[in-house]
């Protein structure tokens, strides 16, 4: 989980809400029950986020409130996306388009999600004519000379 520009967010939340517990990190690795070499490893963002059952075992040893623990929840679901596309080969730019839509999404009521579906969906429909446009011009100059 190595991407220069997508910023991967579990590390940064498990680690901030750690520290406002006053929870060293060796501590609350061994109360979860991991290694602390493997904790040391997620809050640099060297391994990818801890998967459910160890992010309850986060959430019971924090204390973490409901909304704490949606939030860390949904940082492991991010960085789990994005790190999913990065391990396929996917490019930056379309790292930073996903991570960039994950968030809309999670700030948006359904019919919002909704109309940004449709406003995608005819960004997609313009980019296609532009492009097509483009070919039909170079077939145009090709035919011209």
């Amino acid at each position: 989980m190595n991407t220069k520009n997508i910023p991967f967010l579990f590390p940064m939340v498990l680690t901030g809400l750690r520290k406002s517990r006053a929870v060293l990190q060796k501590t609350a690795a061994l109360e979860m029950g991991i290694d602390p070499t493997v904790l040391c490893a997620i809050e640099k963002g060297a391994r990818a986020p801890l998967d459910d059952e160890q992010i309850k075992q986060v959430i019971k040893v924090l204390r973490l409130s409901e909304e704490e623990a949606t939030q860390l929840q949904w940082a492991a679901h991010h960085d789990r996306l994005v790190g999913h596309l990065e391990h396929k080969g996917a490019t930056e730019a379309e790292m930073a388009f996903i991570s960039t839509g994950l968030h809309a999404l999670r700030h948006l009521q359904p019919q919002q999600v909704s109309g940004l579906m449709a406003s995608l969906q005819q960004i997609d429909k313009s980019a296609s004519l532009v492009a097509a446009l483009g070919k039909s011009n170079s077939m145009l100059e090709i035919a011209m000379t």
